[in-house]
């Protein structure tokens, strides 16, 4: 006489079934929409560094980093403490955003209204949502927006100045961005940026839209062969 035991979630994951082709070229395709709903606008940032991290985007390390954003925290690392009380306030408003943004994300990705973010070391539940890629774009996003708020604070050891900024928009609008301090600097430094500036737009502005047009067309490919 045998006796087989079975948990619930064995139960679930036994009831679970491989995608179909159908439905993997759907996942890809809806895939190629929200990328295209990522590169609508172009922007090329030209700064100047202590050094360049070879480190590449960690999830776990961008969670933990924005997890750690608390009241707590943003007065223990003597954020924008120099600042005037409204100034201070809303530094503090914008790192605490930083957090219930990413809450807002975990909670539509796993379909819980009442969710709380876990803890870093509750790598069961992140596991779900690291496979998640709208979750990892979200989370790379929020990530890049903490370190240009730290860019702003002049106790923040992660300050990268940024020199000139220009973001191109798909409909044809164009926004460039000057730092005062690159008026402070010698002409020839001064100059020296600009140009290192004006080849990096051209060179990103070629990229984008060919990434832009081989995503289209890859897109019309499908659909077409599909239908």
């Amino acid at each position: 006489m045998t006796h087989d035991s079975h948990t619930q979630d064995d139960l679930v994951f036994s009831q679970k079934k491989p995608k179909t082709l159908n439905e993997k070229v759907d996942g890809f395709l809806n895939s190629l929409g929200d990328v295209l709903n990522d590169i609508t606008a172009l922007e090329v940032n030209t700064m100047i560094v202590a050094r360049i991290s070879g480190s590449k985007f960690n999830p776990l390390a961008a969670y933990e980093d924005i997890y750690a954003i608390t009241e707590e925290w943003f007065e223990k690392n003597h954020i924008a403490e120099d600042c005037t009380g409204e100034v201070r306030s809303k530094c503090r408003e914008n790192y605490l955003k930083l957090r219930q943004n990413l809450e807002r994300h975990y909670k539509a990705v796993i379909h819980d209204p009442t969710a709380t973010l876990p803890e870093p070391n509750t790598m069961d539940k992140l596991d779900v949502v690291f496979e998640n890629p709208e979750f990892l774009r979200a989370l790379r996003k929020i990530r890049e927006q903490k370190s240009a708020y730290d860019s702003d604070d002049p106790k923040s050891a992660d300050i990268d100045l940024i020199y000139a900024q220009t973001v191109i928009q798909l409909d044809g609008d164009v926004v460039n961005r000057f730092h005062e301090k690159l008026f402070d600097a010698s002409s020839d430094k001064r100059e020296l940026i600009l140009t290192i500036h004006r080849q990096g737009v051209a060179t990103g502005e070629a990229q984008w839209r060919g990434l832009l047009n081989f995503v289209v067309d890859l897109l019309k490919k499908f659909r077409f062969n599909l239908f």
